[in-house]
């Protein structure tokens, strides 16, 4: 059997505080609480690419952010859209 007691713990976090558009630069402040901030970020999604082995880029983690925009504009080239559930 284990007692716990209650203890405070101080935490450092890293928040962002502006975000930018990897293809067009248009950049944001961000502000605010945590959830805050994370809401306000929902404009520009973060997209993350993951290369597998024996590929061009083997093995490479790709991270950018897109303004909804610019990720319109990228979809709206595609021959085949992808499929959007909600």
């Amino acid at each position: 059997m284990k007692d716990f007691e209650d203890i405070t713990v101080r935490e450092v976090k890293q928040l962002p505080q502006s975000i930018t558009c990897n293809k067009c630069g248009k950049s944001k402040k961000i502000t605010g609480t945590e959830h805050e901030r994370e809401l306000q970020s929902e404009a520009f999604p973060t997209i993350k690419l993951v290369f597998g082995y024996g590929s061009s880029f083997d093995e490479e983690i790709w991270n950018f952010e897109l303004c909804e925009n610019c990720l319109v504009k990228f979809v709206r080239s595609f021959i085949h859209p992808p499929k959007i559930t909600k």
